[in-house]
């Protein structure tokens, strides 16, 4: 089981190591949730915990009965994909409000971090690149989320991407995974470096309903 890190709120670094739990079958669906047990393991007081329940529970991979407790949903892997597409339709979104957005220095930046992306994938696969890599693409991804200029729109990416962060740490580092990655984010800077605003947002959509396909592919729940 993870380690907790002080720097960073507990309630969320509690669902994290739940949800991993998950993916990796730690849990099985339909298994009843120890709220002693996590407590006692993760070194932390039931708050955090039952604030991480909850999380999870908004999220559909647990729910809870009165006066029993919480168990894991049946079909966790389903919920999972469901939010995968739901982040891939708002990031679509927010590509095609980026092309009406944009400004030279945000192209710019994004156009650097795929030089740079290019040059770590040159070195080789090591974990030090790939976590470089995945720091890289999530910059990437910032940058076209803060051009659409809506933060509205920004928030509600931002309230499905804990567990879209979670499903991606399941490791996919092989270099054709990389490279599939990184040609997809070259095809969308394109688009919207075009002002392509319809392109942009399919591209978008297809990239990461692709990503989360493939990575739920390799989840056994």
């Amino acid at each position: 089981m993870d380690k907790i890190i002080e720097a960073q709120p507990i309630r969320e670094q509690v669902a994290n190591i739940i949800r991993k739990m998950i993916i990796y079958g730690e849990m099985q669906p339909g298994e009843q949730i120890s709220e002693r047990k996590i407590c006692i393991s993760l070194n932390v007081s039931t708050t955090p915990v039952k604030e991480a329940l909850r999380i999870l529970q908004s999220e559909g991979l647990i729910y809870t009965i009165p006066r029993k407790g919480s168990y894991i949903t049946k079909a966790p892997k389903n919920n999972m994909l469901q939010t995968v597409y739901i982040r891939s339709s708002l990031e679509g979104v927010a590509a095609f409000f980026a092309c009406k957005n944009i400004e030279n220095s945000e192209l710019a930046k994004m156009k650097s971090i795929l030089d740079r992306s290019n040059e770590l994938l040159e070195i080789g696969i090591s974990n030090e690149i790939c976590d470089k890599i995945r720091d890289l693409n999530d910059e990437f991804h910032s940058i076209i989320r803060n051009a659409s200029r809506n933060r509205y729109l920004i928030n509600q990416i931002n309230s499905v991407r804990n567990i879209d962060q979670t499903i991606r740490a399941v490791d996919l580092t092989t270099l054709d995974h990389l490279v599939i990655n990184y040609n997809e984010h070259i095809d969308i800077y394109i688009a919207i470096k075009n002002l392509d605003a319809l392109a942009a947002e399919r591209l978008m959509v297809s990239h990461i309903r692709r990503v989360g396909n493939e990575i739920l592919g390799t989840i056994n729940t």
